[in-house]
């Protein structure tokens, strides 16, 4: 029948309406993204901080390397002959292999066992 739309129909009526006039603005008109943070922000200088990122990281790894092959070249490393520690390399029971005092991936060990048998 026809009469006053109900308050369902009416509102779909308005809802429809505004997606369409919606629609209609932002064919020809370029919108701007809505992103966090602030819209005037130059997208320069974000190409800036990339870069100075990566000469700072650059910088850094070259530190570290040397660091690194500095102590690396300074010879002073652990080895078991020079151990001063008492409770380094300390075992209670054999190991359950062929050679019982050698460490599993103790080649000069296994050598030497193997040799002496």
């Amino acid at each position: 029948a026809v009469g006053p739309l109900s308050s369902m129909q009416r509102a779909a009526s308005i809802a429809s309406r505004a997606v369409r006039s919606v629609a209609a603005q932002g064919k020809g008109a370029v919108q701007k993204r809505q992103m966090s943070g602030h819209g005037d922000v130059d997208p320069g200088m974000w190409k800036q901080a990339t870069m100075g990122g990566f000469v700072f990281l650059g910088l850094l790894s070259a530190y570290e390397y040397k660091v690194h092959m500095d102590h690396h070249n300074s010879g002073h490393h652990y080895s078991r002959e020079d151990n001063q520690y008492p409770y380094m390399g300390f075992r209670y029971k054999a190991y359950p292999w062929t050679c019982p005092d050698c460490n599993l991936f103790d080649s000069k060990c296994w050598k030497e066992c193997k040799g002496s048998n």
